[in-house]
C-alpha cells in the first residue's frame, strides 16, 4: 500500500490478489463518487447460478459468469443484474449485495443462494439494520424499497424494475 501511495494520488480503488503460491499484488484505480440520489438500473439475469459452483462463495478473480451476465444486462441498458438461483430465489447482484424492505423491516438473502458475504453486509448484520430473508424474484415487486450496496460504493437505490 505504501508503494501505491508513493506512485499514486487523489481518490483511489485499490485491490490486493493473492495467488495459490501465497504471493500478492496490488492494482490501484482511479476512483469516482457518484451522485447521492443516484439511482442505477436494475435488471434480471436470464441465466440462473450453479449453486455447486465453490467461486459463487468466494471473492475471486474467476468472474466471468458475472462479467458476460453484466455485458448482456448493459446491452439493455441495466447498471446491475440480480443473480437468482434455479428456483427464482435471490442471491445477489453481479457486483453488489442486494437489500430490500417489507413493511418496515429490511432484509438480505441468506449466502446459502450464492452469494458473497459483504462487508457492508455484514455490518448492516452486526447492528441489526436487517435481517437474512430470502425471497423469490416474483416477490420482489412487492417489496416497498430495494437497495444494492457494498462497501466501496455504500448503498444506492435502485429505478423501478418491470418483473
Amino acid at each position: 500500500l505504501d508503494s501505491i501511495a508513493n506512485v499514486a494520488s487523489g481518490l483511489l480503488r485499490i485491490r490486493l490478489l493473492l495467488n495459490a503460491k501465497g504471493d500478492f499484488r496490488a492494482e490501484s484505480y482511479d476512483f469516482t463518487r457518484t451522485g447521492k440520489n443516484r439511482k442505477v438500473n436494475l435488471g434480471i439475469a436470464n441465466q440462473s447460478l450453479e449453486l455447486s459452483n465453490p467461486f459463487l462463495y468466494h471473492k475471486t478473480t474467476i468472474r466471468d459468469f458475472y462479467t458476460n451476465i453484466l455485458t448482456l444486462g448493459s446491452k439493455e441498458g441495466f447498471e446491475y443484474m440480480i443473480l437468482c438461483d434455479a428456483d427464482g430465489n435471490i442471491s445477489e447482484t453481479c457486483f453488489r449485495n442486494i437489500f430490500y424492505k417489507i413493511k418496515d423491516n429490511w432484509y438480505t438473502p441468506t449466502l446459502t443462494k450464492g452469494g458473497l458475504p459483504g462487508t457492508l453486509r455484514q455490518k448492516l448484520l452486526d447492528k441489526r439494520w436487517l435481517r437474512e430473508k430470502n425471497i423469490n424474484i416474483n416477490e420482489l415487486a412487492h417489496c416497498d424499497m430495494i437497495l444494492v450496496g457494498n462497501s466501496l460504493r455504500g448503498l444506492e437505490r435502485v429505478n423501478l424494475i418491470e418483473l
